[in-house]
């Protein structure tokens, strides 16, 4: 099983694309949080648990056909790699795909949290993985000093790419005085300002190709103001916070404060978000409750559709207009009464969102938005 520690756009499009027609592909997402499962046999459990549910939900989709005899046999290679080879070191979610009878074994460990779920289909279900992508943004460091500068890159709390070190020669304090002293200075100075202007080339050249959303600028003060106004405004737009900070600080010091620096910006966004939904509810450019929301789903009228993280209901979806429910079988969108029972009807929801070309929004631990039912949308028109 191959097994990688970071996650790409590349890598969800690579797994997007996968689809076969005679065979279907074992989606497992594993829940790696301590407290909630905190030995390996736990998460063994987990799996298994997951796995034999996915297993009943094929068997009585499709029989005894050679599509479930084989997924029999990648639900138990899937179970012995995470027995015997599967380290949770650094993760707090897992997600395994396996399809043998096609050459796809990967095993993805991130580190933020993705609920538990599996699935036998006929291409990967990576929905998870791409919200991850749009949730929690690439952030950028540079940290600098008159002598030295580093350039980091990390993302969901992982150093990503190579560190790039910048070190110029600036030399020190001039001991004699008079006219020499103050000539020396203005050397230094310019040795200097030098410094800081090549540390902006090379971090706007680094971050073009290691692509961030935020910047974090960290080192002396004095140094710190003088780098920031020698960066090319796009980078400078995008610096969040500034921290002092020695130069030497270790990665994994640095990847600490950046989760903390992510976690502050999430918590505000999703402040401001629900307010424009609280907001917007009563001005009628948003809706809040199950049921309103999946009616402005039904009818493609969701811009930004905003969910409790962790909220799972169960609900109707209508075989022959797509329209979602929490009451059926009745539809509510088309009015017939064939709508068919789903597990969970968020999850239903969601796709269609993304297909219809909006955008999801997961929002954790938010009062304000669990008085407003835990879900709710911005709305188009």
């Amino acid at each position: 099983m191959e097994v990688r520690k970071s996650l790409t756009a590349d890598d969800v499009r690579e797994l997007a694309e996968v689809s076969f027609d005679e065979k279907v592909v074992l989606s497992l997402y594993l829940d790696l949080s301590a407290s909630l499962y905190p030995t390996k046999r736990d998460v063994e459990e987990q799996a298994n648990s997951l796995i034999e549910s996915a297993l009943r939900r094929l068997e009585r989709a499709s029989g005894s056909s050679p599509a479930y005899k084989d997924a029999l046999e990648d639900a138990r290679h899937a179970r012995r790699f995470i027995e015997l080879e599967f380290s949770r070191e650094g993760g707090a979610a897992a997600a395994v795909f396996v399809c043998r009878a096609k050459g796809l074994e990967r095993c993805y460990v991130v580190g933020r949290p993705l609920r538990s779920r599996a699935s036998f289909d006929k291409s990967p279900y990576v929905r998870p993985l791409n919200s991850l992508l749009s949730e929690y943004s690439p952030f950028g460091v540079i940290l600098c000093s008159r002598r030295i500068a580093r350039l980091l890159r990390f993302h969901m709390g992982r150093q990503t790419g190579k560190e790039r070190v910048i070190e110029d020669e600036i030399h020190g304090k001039h001991d004699q005085g008079g006219w020499a002293q103050a000539r020396y200075a203005r050397h230094i100075e310019q040795e200097a300002h030098h410094h800081f202007k090549r540390v902006a080339a090379v971090a706007e050249e680094y971050f073009s190709r290691n692509s961030v959303s935020h910047i974090v600028l960290a080192g002396p003060v004095e140094d710190r103001v003088e780098l920031k106004a020698c960066l090319p405004a796009d980078l400078e737009k995008r610096v969040v916070r500034e921290l002092s900070l020695d130069v030497n600080v270790k990665p994994a010091e640095l990847a600490t404060l950046v989760d903390e620096i992510d976690a502050e910006l999430e918590r505000e966004e999703d402040a401001r978000l629900v307010g424009r939904v609280r907001s917007g509810v009563a001005s009628g450019s948003a809706v809040a409750g199950l049921e309103d929301t999946l009616r402005s789903v039904s009818a493609g009228r969701v811009d930004v559709f905003v969910l409790s993280r962790g909220y799972v209901a169960p609900g109707w979806k209508c075989p022959r207009c797509s329209g979602l429910s929490s009451i059926g079988p009745r539809c509510a969108t088309c009015g017939t009464d064939s709508a068919e029972r789903v597990e969970d009807v968020l999850e239903e929801a969601v796709q269609a969102v993304l297909k219809n070309g909006g955008k999801v929004e997961l929002v954790t631990a938010s009062a304000d938005l669990d008085v407003l039912g835990r879900v709710g949308a911005l709305l188009r028109y």
